[in-house]
């Protein structure tokens, strides 16, 4: 079996972590590469396989990647709110280094890259099922950064394979995201604290499970480039998953706020092409109450 050099890009976050932990596994020479601005998750990860980079940097980034196969790419700026505070540092973290990374592969080895884009945040608002030849039509700077870089590839990516993937509302152990609903109602539930709710929680959004995600990155690793969506195709309403936390005692105090002018209110999401290209049904994909118990458990063994 060949054993690929796969780097992770922004691989200290939530979805890098996990990602880290399956490759390894699965015996690949895997590599984080991150610029290590945030925390959390460093007392999980071995030092050796930390490199400190920055997307920004072309010069130190090109001689950090020269000799990986793959690059995933979960880097950037990820956060609505913040993106439509702060467009500048949303559009130089996402897009600037988005388009270092390509002109680098384009010189490299490199075979693949994987590129992070987002399900939620680039159909926009819409009633209907979103499936990956709609229409892009995003409501915030974050959303728009990654429909920006989607398009940008198929123009200036040459022979590399760039392949996106839309991702939903991912949740699961080592998340660090403040905006996550799932670990914050943990996290508040545990701390005894009272957590906020933009809006009347009915706004709808598809919830996949980190482990589903990790496998669906690896089982495409040698596709050719294209876009897919990666979710579980079944929506879920704010008040559902807190009924699920309640069921297990995990639910914290909650008051409600007006929600957020840019905030995407449903999303639901078609699967149909990742599960016709990998073969799987939807068993394949982790029920939301199983995967929340298996969330609910990281966090009582590791806080």
């Amino acid at each position: 079996m060949y054993f690929m050099k796969i780097a992770i890009v922004g691989g200290a976050g939530f979805i890098g972590t996990n990602l880290y932990f399956y490759l390894k596994k699965k015996k690949h020479q895997t590599k984080i590469l991150d610029n290590l601005l945030i925390k959390g998750n460093l007392r999980y990860l071995p030092n050796k396989d930390i490199i400190k980079c920055d997307l920004l940097k072309k010069n130190e980034l090109e001689k950090k990647l020269k000799d990986f196969d793959i690059i995933i790419n979960l880097a950037g700026q990820t956060g609505v709110i913040q993106s439509n505070l702060n467009p500048l540092e949303s559009i130089k973290k996402n897009i600037i280094g988005f388009l270092n990374l390509i002109e680098i592969v384009k010189k490299s080895k490199v075979r693949t890259i994987i590129n992070a884009s987002t399900g939620g945040a680039i159909y926009g608002d819409t009633k209907k099922v979103s499936a990956e030849s709609d229409y892009s039509k995003p409501l915030s700077i974050y959303g728009l950064t990654k429909d920006f870089n989607e398009k940008m590839s198929k123009i200036i990516a040459d022979e590399k394979k760039i392949i996106h993937l839309r991702f939903s509302n991912v949740y699961g152990p080592y998340s660090l995201h403040k905006m996550s609903l799932i670990h914050n109602a943990i996290k508040s539930n545990m701390l005894g604290e009272r957590l906020k709710i933009n809006g009347d929680g009915k706004s709808k959004r598809d919830f996949i499970y980190v482990e589903d995600v990790c496998k669906i990155i690896y089982k495409l690793i040698k596709s050719k480039s294209d876009i897919y969506n990666v979710a579980t195709g079944k929506s879920y309403s704010i008040l559902n998953i807190l009924n699920i936390l309640k069921k297990n005692n995990n639910c914290p105090n909650i008051f409600y706020t007006t929600s957020n002018k840019n905030e995407v209110r449903t999303v639901t999401i078609s699967n149909k092409k990742i599960k016709n290209k990998l073969n799987v049904n939807n068993k394949f994909f982790t029920k939301v109450d199983i995967g929340i118990n298996k969330t609910i458990s990281w966090y009582k063994n590791n806080f």
